[in-house]
């Protein structure tokens, strides 16, 4: 057992922010003695751990007292995950860091970097991101294959393609989707063709999945979200009806 203080100096946190831990119900003493003192078994030293570690990965009080408290809260496998995030984590920091030192190379004069290799651990960083985002979706309703095609294509990307096209093509189609679209119109196919291109970048598109990953956007709030947020509310139905008129 170990009194307040004796487990705050062993955690490296003060005496003050274990009574508040308390306070919250986020880190109850085993016992309290009829003097006040509180005393914590290794169930609360292991707890505090876990905490001290979502701390560290950014998590809220609030967000640590939810996953704390829940019944699923199962520490071999919250630690498993965080092991492998933290490895991937530090797999791209190690992409990162090398891109650095052969940027530093090249402004010394040392060696000439191709455009590919300028973007080559941004472009991992997205894939990454996409897979942690949506990968689950995509895989099942198009199979691990077809993901892993359509990221062998995104890896190959040229920098105009990235920072240039494809981002002039979105522009475009943002643009007209702020107006008052009809369909069937010239506006429509023509927001209809380039959304339809700007997915080609990074798919192998065709009709029945230009109408899915549609579908998907209406079904996931993450999609919508991100069309709704670029142009205006109902702007990911709009694209959908479009999309579902010229390519059925």
């Amino acid at each position: 057992m170990y009194q307040i203080k004796e487990l705050a100096d062993l955690a490296g946190v003060t005496a003050r922010t274990l009574r508040y831990y308390h306070q919250i119900g986020l880190l109850i003493p085993h016992s309290i003695n009829e003097s006040g003192h509180r005393f914590y078994s290794q169930k609360e030293v292991k707890d505090l751990q876990q905490i001290l570690f979502l701390k560290e990965l950014s998590f809220t009080l609030e967000e640590t007292k939810e996953l704390m408290l829940s019944e699923n809260n199962n520490r071999l496998t919250f630690f498993t995950e965080q092991h492998k995030a933290l490895l991937e984590k530090q797999s791209h920091l190690e992409n990162v860091i090398k891109l650095i030192e052969k940027t530093i190379d090249e402004e010394k004069g040392k060696l000439i970097m191709t455009d590919t290799e300028r973007f080559e651990a941004f472009k991992n960083k997205q894939i990454k991101d996409n897979r942690e985002k949506y990968g689950e979706e995509i895989i099942s309703k198009y199979g691990e294959q077809a993901v892993k095609d359509s990221e062998k294509k995104f890896s190959a990307l040229s920098k105009e393609d990235l920072t240039v096209n494809m981002k002039e093509i979105e522009e475009k189609m943002f643009a007209l989707l702020r107006n008052n679209i009809e369909c069937p119109s010239e506006e429509a196919f023509t927001i209809y063709n380039l959304h339809k291109e700007w997915l080609s970048y990074s798919l192998d598109l065709t009709p029945e999945i230009h109408l899915s990953l549609v579908d998907m956007y209406l079904a996931d709030p993450r999609f919508t979200a991100y069309y709704d947020e670029k142009v205006e509310t109902g702007t990911t139905q709009k694209l959908r009806d479009i999309v579902y008129f010229y390519a059925k």
